[in-house]
């Protein structure tokens, strides 16, 4: 996706030598972006978001557009697959299960019968349905800060993963409160079927220092909680 980069000062130079229409047709410089966030934090992150944009969709449609990105799918090599619906939230419940949560699941369905790749889905907002959004058959659900973990789970179930959930503007803060953020967050969520991640995405003017410090919070904080449950397990 075309935003998962912007807050590197690597990714924002590459539009100094191609317009984002090449950026997007040209394999190897997509790569380049591709892969920009794990060559700066290395085994701090576990997975690479593909560079790409929503207006290959009207494109493949025959419509003209000024900003397109080249297909990608799971026959080019993607090991995980993550459906957004950015709007959920601005739905009533009831709205959301009618006009948002069919097509969710007719998109997990259709993809299903082709592939069987991971598939991750992400309703922002949509936090009173959570369970119907978790019951469709996605492996992860992620959910966004508005939600508590607690609650994320005993909606969730314990069938599906849940990824999650901090406020993107926790990236703001001191090195120290992020830090005593994810601990809190963590601890919440608990070990078991867990991605640890942000509650959505990263904004432009965020600091990727302070990323850093977010995942290796994560890391250490997750290393330390699996070591004590082993520990304790080991007692019995």
């Amino acid at each position: 996706m075309r935003q998962a980069g912007r807050y590197l000062p690597e990714f924002r130079k590459v539009p100094e030598s191609y317009d984002f229409f090449t950026m997007c047709r040209t394999p190897s410089v997509a790569a380049e972006i591709t892969i920009q966030p794990i060559e700066r934090y290395g085994d701090l992150l576990s997975a690479a978001i593909i560079f790409s944009d929503i207006l290959v969709v009207p494109q493949a449609l025959g419509m003209t557009v000024e900003m397109l990105a080249a297909k990608a799918s799971t026959k080019a090599g993607a090991q995980i697959l993550q459906v957004f619906d950015s709007w959920g939230g601005e739905l009533s419940p009831s709205d959301f299960k009618t006009f948002s949560l069919p097509y969710i699941a007719q998109i997990f369905h259709r993809v299903r019968a082709r592939t069987s790749v991971p598939m991750v889905v992400f309703a922002r907002g949509a936090n009173e349905s959570i369970t119907e959004v978790a019951s469709i058959g996605y492996d992860v659900v992620s959910v966004d800060w508005c939600v508590d973990p607690v609650v994320a789970r005993q909606r969730a179930g314990d069938k599906v993963t849940l990824q999650g959930n901090e406020d993107p503007s926790l990236l703001y803060a001191d090195a120290d409160v992020i830090r005593d953020r994810v601990r809190t967050m963590i601890g919440k969520f608990g070990m078991s079927k867990y991605i640890g991640n942000l509650g959505h995405g990263m904004y432009p003017d965020h600091d990727p220092e302070k990323l850093k410090v977010y995942l290796e919070a994560i890391r250490d904080v997750s290393l330390e909680m699996n070591s004590t449950q082993e520990s304790q397990s080991s007692k019995f």
